[in-house]
């Protein structure tokens, strides 16, 4: 009976949170910045419900799509990026129970990648997020026999929790004593017994002394020796309470978690981190930081350069930014470097407009019309005059409703 009501409790809560994700979804499509955020919470909410009810599918249906909102948003708030950290750990524990392995391991590292950035802007706040995400890669890498690179990641934990100890005393004792428990059971499983004591026995008397300290409340069992694996039912991390948003710091942060994926699997995350270095530059830009944005556009520029190399579907996208570029050299008054990535764009779509006229007409004209403009300053009128008369044609043959 304890067990039929405890799966009736499972299925209430999953019902209030289809119903909730019922109600975010059309108002996020009219005002997404308000309620993105609480979305991806229900989402990942509804997961640990849907894997407690025995629907893996569905729970790592809704577990991928709130990584999905949390990854596309993780550039405009460091609320965003803490929730994808989260979110990650989340998706390793349903991509495990589905037997993905390898792509559990790849989620969990992921989450202690962004764990790391996150630690490093605001250790206190930070701290112990990624300490659950590396004991949480550690167990995993555990139940799957990946001894060594379990005790890295619970020695890490362990380290991590001491130092968030440091930080809150009285609430970060008894997680040190689960990662202390959870480094001995490795350490015995390795055969190391004489090391893993030390670590056993401190766990112990931390748990003595909570008990002590709080002599009401039931005592939390020990680690099991062993997991057999990870939880899949389990939930979010509560979110903390937004601040006050610093845009180039929580950009900053992106760029450089993508730069630590990037090292991780080049293929996969180069165009992620292209685009995370464009809008760090454009803010940059924005803010009256020109020679910053230069750089960073620049390093974009070279990622995008790279991809079209191996797929001619990134052109467009390399001259965007390299509009962008020569955009921002002109705003210096560096005209004969900006006309360079400028004439290029151009090139570009011109190449891309004689396969696909309809699609890059208009990109041409616009790119000509930055050509004729660098020019004109530079007091190549005659040229300038040509090249806006070309771009003059161009527009006249689009469709009234094209952008001009």
């Amino acid at each position: 009976m304890g067990t039929l009501s405890h799966l009736d409790q499972h299925d209430e809560a999953a019902n209030a949170l289809e119903q909730a994700v019922t109600v975010l979804r059309p108002l996020v499509e009219h005002t997404p910045s308000a309620h993105l955020l609480d979305l991806a919470d229900v989402l990942a909410r509804l997961g640990g419900e849907l894997a407690a009810r025995g629907r893996p599918a569905d729970a790592l249906s809704a577990t991928e799509e709130a990584v999905a909102i949390h990854r596309r948003e993780m550039g405009n708030s460091f609320t965003h990026l803490a929730g994808l950290a989260d979110a990650l750990r989340l998706l390793s524990l349903r991509l495990s129970a589905s037997d993905r392995r390898d792509q559990a391991v790849e989620a969990a590292t992921e989450a202690v990648t962004v764990g790391w950035a996150l630690a490093h802007h605001d250790p206190a706040a930070h701290l112990p997020a990624l300490a659950r995400n590396l004991a949480g890669r550690g167990r995993l890498m555990w139940c799957l026999g990946r001894l060594s690179e379990a005790e890295t990641d619970l020695r890490r934990a362990v380290d991590v929790r001491r130092t968030a100890a440091r930080h809150d005393p009285a609430g970060r004792q008894l997680p040190l004593a689960e990662a202390l428990e959870d480094l001995a059971g490795v350490l015995g499983d390795l055969g190391r017994s004489q090391e893993a004591r030390p670590a056993a026995e401190e766990a112990t008397a931390i748990r003595r002394q909570a008990l002590r300290q709080h002599p009401t409340h039931p005592p939390q069992p020990p680690r099991p020796p062993r997991p057999a694996a990870p939880p899949a039912t389990a939930g979010p991390a509560p979110h903390r309470a937004p601040g006050p948003v610093d845009a180039v710091l929580v950009l900053e942060t992106a760029v450089s978690v993508h730069r630590r994926l990037v090292e991780q699997n080049p293929a996969a995350h180069q165009p992620t981190l292209a685009v995370a270095l464009f809008n760090l530059a454009q803010r940059h830009f924005s803010e009256g930081r020109p020679e910053e944005a230069v750089d960073r556009i620049g390093e974009a520029v070279e990622l995008y350069r790279r991809l079209t190399r191996d797929d001619a579907g990134h052109l467009p996208t390399l001259a965007q930014a390299l509009n962008a570029q020569g955009s921002v050299l002109y705003a210096l008054k560096r005209y004969a470097s900006a006309l360079i990535p400028i004439e290029e764009a151009g090139q570009i779509h011109r190449g891309l407009a004689r396969t696909d006229p309809d699609t890059y007409r208009a990109p041409l004209a616009s790119s000509l019309g930055r050509i004729g403009l660098v020019l004109h300053d530079m007091g190549r009128v005659d040229r300038a005059q040509e090249i806006l008369s070309e771009a003059a044609a161009l527009r006249r043959l689009l469709p009234p409703s094209a952008p001009s």
